[in-house]
């Protein structure tokens, strides 16, 4: 009988499979809108539109909601789909709050060039995050990482190791293999390694974290959340929202999602 060492060469297994599962997690991970849907100016005046370059050089845009009177930041990172435009509203709901707001475009989103991919975010990311000290003049240490969906693992990897304020993750997932099997994709789960690896980062990150989950989320469900707040390490908080799936946790929360998260920050990072 022939094995699978017969049929494919080492070589020709690496290269191709890597292609392959790089481009699976890619295709299932993010969706993209071009462009500015919202218009910023008509949310609200103050916001800013800017642009600057990550890492490795690709142009990126984001949306600079200020704050004058507070030196705190939230570092807003969105889910995959559409772009930071449709995220405009939140953002300056959550300066209402007492805080400078930087919501990032990842890469391929909104106006910012290339194409996304896992690493590419993560370095998106991070770049972000070294604008907002570089060019904001914002201390690590008054920064808090807002991560919603995809943008918890992207909050995740880079609060690894960083004395950040603290971490706020909406609707967070453990690992994209779990992902995939909760969706009911066992055979992509099988080839697609260990994508967006939360569950294996999140006991590395040191700054206080509130976890909010909808119960009755159907795209990543609560049960990949509860997963990951349990590995956590460092002081943590955990809120679920009663009848809330993904796209709704918002208004089922109602006023007190926009509470818990003061509440949050005003206690690592106080106004």
């Amino acid at each position: 009988m022939f094995g699978v060492e017969s049929l494919f060469s080492p070589s020709m297994i690496s290269l191709s499979s890597i292609g392959i599962f790089t481009w699976l997690v890619n295709f299932f991970a993010f969706h993209p809108h071009p462009g500015n849907q919202v218009v910023p100016h008509l949310v609200d005046p103050t916001i800013q539109e800017v642009f600057f370059n990550a890492a490795d050089g690709v142009t990126l845009q984001a949306f600079f909601v200020p704050r004058p009177d507070s030196d705190r930041v939230v570092l807003f990172l969105h889910g995959n789909a559409g772009n930071a435009s449709h995220r405009l509203e939140d953002a300056v709901h959550l300066a209402s709050l007492g805080t400078n707001v930087f919501l990032l475009s990842y890469r391929g989103y909104g106006k910012s060039e290339g194409s996304p991919s896992e690493q590419g975010v993560y370095t998106d990311g991070r770049s972000a995050l070294t604008f907002i000290q570089s060019e904001l003049g914002f201390t690590v240490d008054r920064t808090v990482i807002f991560g919603r969906s995809i943008g918890s693992a992207v909050a995740i990897e880079i609060a690894q190791g960083l004395s950040v304020a603290g971490l706020v993750l909406v609707s967070p997932f453990s690992s994209g293999r779990d992902f995939a099997r909760a969706q009911g994709l066992f055979w992509i789960a099988w080839v697609m390694g260990e994508p967006f690896n939360s569950i294996e980062k999140i006991s590395r990150v040191t700054a206080p974290v509130l976890f909010l989950h909808g119960d009755q989320d159907d795209i990543v469900p609560i049960d990949l959340g509860r997963k990951l707040f349990e590995q956590c390490r460092s002081p943590k908080t955990w809120k679920s929202i009663p009848g809330a799936g993904h796209n709704d946790l918002i208004q089922r929360a109602g006023t007190k999602y926009w509470e818990g998260i003061q509440e949050f920050m005003d206690s690592v990072a106080p106004f």
